[in-house]
C-alpha cells in the first residue's frame, strides 16, 4: 500500500479556543453579519481567489491540499489572535471607564502573575457591568484575593 501524505494532513488535529467557537456561533446567529461575509466572498471572487475558482481539488494533488489545510489553520489562528486582541482592548477600555488604571498600576507585579491579574480584571469588569453601583476598586481587590495563589518563594512568615 502506498503512503499518501494527504492522509496525514487530513488526520492532523488543531485546537480552537472556546472564545473563537462562541464568536463563530455568534456570527452565525447575526443576520446582518451574513451580509459582511457575503461582501468578503464577493471580493475574493472578484480577485479570482488566486486563480483557483472553478478548479476542483483532487486527492491526487496533495501539495495543494496541504497548502489549503495550512491556510485554513492560519485563518483560524489569525481569527483567534484578533479575537484575543479585541477582548484585551475591550477589557482595557472598560478599565479606563471604571478608573481602575491607577489602582492596577499600584499592584505589585512580583507578588501577582499577569494571568491572575488579567483574570481578576476581566471578572471585575463583568461584575461592574452587572452591578455598576459597586465600588470598582473594592471589587477588583476582592476578586484579586480570590484568584491569587501565592508562589512558595513569595510566602511570608
Amino acid at each position: 500500500m502506498i503512503h499518501d501524505p494527504l492522509d496525514d494532513a487530513i488526520n492532523t488535529q488543531f485546537e480552537l479556543s472556546y472564545e473563537l467557537l462562541y464568536f463563530l456561533n455568534w456570527i452565525l446567529e447575526q443576520d446582518y453579519e451574513h451580509e459582511v461575509l457575503k461582501k468578503i466572498i464577493k471580493r475574493a471572487l472578484a480577485a479570482d481567489l488566486k486563480g483557483v475558482s472553478g478548479r476542483s481539488l483532487h486527492k491526487n494533488n496533495s501539495k495543494d491540499a496541504q497548502a489549503l489545510q495550512h491556510g485554513l489553520i492560519e485563518f483560524f489562528a489569525l481569527l483567534d489572535a484578533l479575537l484575543y486582541e479585541a477582548i484585551h482592548e475591550n477589557t482595557l477600555e472598560k478599565i479606563a471607564q471604571k478608573n481602575l488604571t491607577e489602582t492596577i498600576q499600584q499592584i505589585d507585579g512580583t507578588l501577582c502573575d499577569n494571568n491572575t491579574l488579567h483574570d481578576s480584571i476581566t471578572k471585575t469588569t463583568e461584575t461592574m457591568e452587572i452591578s455598576p453601583e459597586k465600588n470598582a476598586k473594592t471589587v477588583l481587590f476582592e476578586t484579586l484575593l480570590k484568584e491569587w495563589r501565592p508562589a512558595k518563594e513569595n510566602e511570608f512568615h
